[in-house]
């Protein structure tokens, strides 16, 4: 059994449940609530019902439901669309945390810092190619704001973590490479994080970076697999969209990052 939050009050307006669950055992009462998905709705239920209360977070649909083991941070009630339900249980088994939080509020779903929501007019085309997913790099202890924080989307850091690892092999262990391709909370130290960014800025200059960014937009040169590729096509594909993103290298997105290595005091990935 988990312990008890020492708080957890239900709010009445602009609610928002926060919980931390266990990853296995999330996945496993998501993945069976999904294989009952096609029956609830078929009988109309379009909704996913979360309820956070004391030490579980409890999600129904229609006549299905399954209890998670929690620590719940702020309880209460919640709904949220099937399509992103769906979406989001597709992507449960890249997580490699022991623990994920999970927040719910107002037709999203967000686990650890990957939001998944109810698409609008303006947006519904990105969120349909999983461009909401992606990869967040949080400084540690940051110089400047643009040390803070670096995002890319699903499509965008496998490239660029691709290319990084291998100009900075000997600077990276064979953890920090694999663990880097996760939203798994793992840290490269500030020593680390320094030698990158004095690293790139250098491939940079001597135009490396650049011949290597005219190999890779060949057709066919980037058949890239990485977990969080997968994630944003599982999200695509349970979406119903035929035409996913697809991997993307560009020279302005490695000199971004350098930035934000050099200025981090190293950083977080998740």
């Amino acid at each position: 059994m988990l312990p008890e939050p020492e708080s957890a009050e239900v709010q009445s307006e602009d609610q928002v449940i926060r919980s931390t669950v266990n990853t296995i055992e999330m996945r496993r009462a998501c993945s069976r609530l999904l294989a009952r998905l096609p029956d609830e709705r078929g009988s109309g239920n379009s909704s996913v019902v979360f309820t956070a209360g004391h030490d579980s977070v409890h999600i129904q649909i229609g006549d299905s439901s399954e209890i998670v083991p929690a620590i719940v941070v702020e309880a209460g009630v919640e709904s949220l669309p099937c399509l992103q339900f769906s979406g989001m249980v597709q992507t449960l088994r890249f997580y490699r945390k022991n623990k994920i939080e999970v927040t719910v509020s107002d037709n999203q779903i967000k686990i650890e810092r990957m939001v998944f929501r109810q698409p609008g007019p303006e947006n519904q085309h990105a969120e349909r190619r999983g461009d909401a997913m992606g990869m967040d790099c949080t400084g540690l202890k940051p110089a400047n704001e643009t040390g803070e924080y670096f995002h890319n989307t699903v499509w965008a850091w496998p490239p660029l973590w691709d290319y990084v690892t291998a100009e900075c092999s000997d600077i990276l262990s064979k953890q920090d490479i694999y663990r880097g391709q996760y939203n798994s909370g793992h840290k490269i130290s500030r020593k680390k994080a320094t030698a990158m960014g004095k690293r790139l800025p250098n491939r940079l200059r001597t135009r490396k970076t650049h011949a290597y960014a005219k190999r890779v937009r060949r057709p066919g040169y980037l058949p890239i697999e990485s977990p969080i590729l997968d994630a944003g096509r599982a999200v695509a594909e349970a979406v119903g969209d035929i035409a996913t993103g697809k991997p993307a290298f560009y020279v302005v997105n490695v000199r971004k990052f350098a930035d934000f290595c050099a200025a981090s005091g190293g950083f977080e990935i998740s």
